[in-house]
């Protein structure tokens, strides 16, 4: 008989037959003992035991611990057809030779990792203070150019928001499967008419371009190429963003000349990038797009010339909470594979009537009329000192009515925030949210918190457009 553990969105391991949570060398010493494991995302069942024997095969690796027993391989073959090939490579070379590097270790588990809807990896992100509004962050992001006579004919049929864009624009949009839900969600930027940069979360790079790949139209006068390696990317965040990037980098940034959604070259010291004004921690901002050998020159010259308007770094959790505030989707949790737009509340991603057909277009057609019935909410909490992590249950009036997919303290708010989907046998429209009480089940105690449809934090955007 199988140990069945159950995998949820925030990475926690749960033991079904023991009843509790468990780690990931736990898990290892069970199989070193003899017991066989199942491992399945606690949400959709699917089978992450393959995903989660290679990442403790290379976690030992990593840390050149013991070898491990043969039955973590024979495990990973019974569970993990997928990956036939890799064991096969795996086996012939043995583990001590099948990641021959640091680096290669982090490439191979950051593809694998994208195909369970895992984090980024390869970071140790940290936040120094208090989260606040203002300076620098940093955004894990992997970049993709696409160019071709045919490059916008098929970024129109993979994307459901409209990218026959003028050079110069970024646009954010769903990929979507034939049953409506996502594949992704990511930027596209026009960079000449037959040349766009495509630009997703480091978790997802592998998967959204093998999705690419595999969905370009055949014949297309397109190529695809990863250029993320040529990059590095840094957020330049907060409501004094725009008089620091003036000041090392001359450049006119006022509304009339940049506004929200705009991508251009840029000069800052020697060093050409591109400048994008887009955000996703809901401030005045933009995203820089830097050649990797001259990141360390444009990262110094912004501190350098920061000093008195108080920049400082920012890692993955100050961006966490901030995008939270202003209620950003984040892939794996709010978006995934069995959510449409309609029900993730991004149907602004989406133009149902642009002239070219897209992939997904006749499921969202069909259920663009429906009462929704399953929808993505906000929730605050009415208690400051309650904090929420993840994958509480949602209840309305005492009863369970969803699962929290992302949650953390809100600094800018002073209390916590979160996401999660509502599921009810009639319309979730405001008269629903608004004829009950809701609270989320933290730990085994009900916090109340006031539940919406719009973000907590500027639900207007007027922030990011000032």
């Amino acid at each position: 008989m199988a140990y069945v553990i159950k995998r949820y969105s925030n990475r926690k391991l749960y033991d079904t037959q023991e009843s509790r949570y468990v780690t990931l060398e736990e898990i290892e010493e069970m199989i070193r003992a003899g017991r066989e494991i199942s491992v399945v995302d606690a949400t959709s069942g699917e089978d992450l035991t393959s995903v989660t024997l290679t990442q403790i095969i290379l976690e030992n690796e990593r840390n050149r611990r013991a070898n491990l027993p043969s039955a973590f391989l024979h495990q990973l073959i019974k569970h993990g057809e997928a990956w036939q090939d890799f064991v096969q490579r795996t086996m012939r070379s043995s583990l001590e030779g099948f990641v021959s590097s640091q680096r290669d270790m982090e490439r191979v588990f950051r593809e694998w990792s994208a195909r369970a809807g895992w984090g980024p990896v390869g970071a140790s992100p940290t936040a120094t203070g208090d989260t606040k509004r203002e300076g620098e962050a940093k955004r894990e992001t992997n970049e993709v150019k696409r160019d071709g006579a045919d490059a916008e004919a098929a970024l129109q049929r993979l994307c459901a928001n409209d990218v026959a864009i003028a050079p110069g624009r970024v646009v954010y949009t769903a990929m979507l499967n034939e049953q409506g839900g996502f594949e992704s969600d990511l930027t596209v930027t026009r960079l000449a008419a037959d040349a766009y940069l495509v630009v997703t979360g480091a978790g997802q790079a592998t998967r959204d371009l093998d999705w690419i790949r595999r969905h370009l139209p055949a014949g297309a006068r397109a190529t695809v190429t990863d250029v993320t390696d040529a990059f590095a990317v840094l957020g330049l965040m907060g409501p004094r963003s725009r008089d620091l990037l003036a000041r090392v980098s001359g450049a006119d940034l006022a509304n009339r000349a940049f506004p929200f959604g705009a991508s251009r070259e840029i000069a800052i010291g020697r060093a050409s990038l591109r400048a994008s004004r887009i955000t996703y921690v809901g401030e005045l901002g933009w995203e820089l797009y830097i050649p990797a050998a001259s990141a360390r020159d444009v990262y110094d010259a912004l501190h350098e010339a920061g000093r008195d308007v108080g920049l400082r770094d920012a890692g993955y959790y100050a961006m966490e909470t901030l995008r939270l505030e202003k209620a950003y989707r984040a892939w794996g949790r709010e978006v995934t594979i069995e959510d449409t737009p309609w029900e993730a509340g991004l149907g602004f991603a989406v133009r149902l009537d642009k002239a070219a057909p897209f992939l997904g277009q006749e499921a969202l057609r069909r259920r663009r009329d429906e009462p929704p019935t399953k929808r993505l909410l906000t929730f605050v909490l009415e208690d400051p000192a309650a904090l929420p992590w993840g994958d509480e249950p949602i209840l309305r009036e005492g009863r369970v009515v969803g699962t929290v997919t992302s949650a953390g303290f809100g600094h800018t708010l002073g209390r916590g925030v979160a996401m999660g989907y509502v599921r009810h046998s009639g319309p979730i429209d405001q008269p629903y949210i608004d004829g009950g009480r809701f609270a989320l089940d933290i730990a085994g105690e009900r916090v109340s918190a006031r539940a919406g449809l719009a973000a907590p934090y500027d639900p207007s955007g007027l922030r990011i457009r000032s």
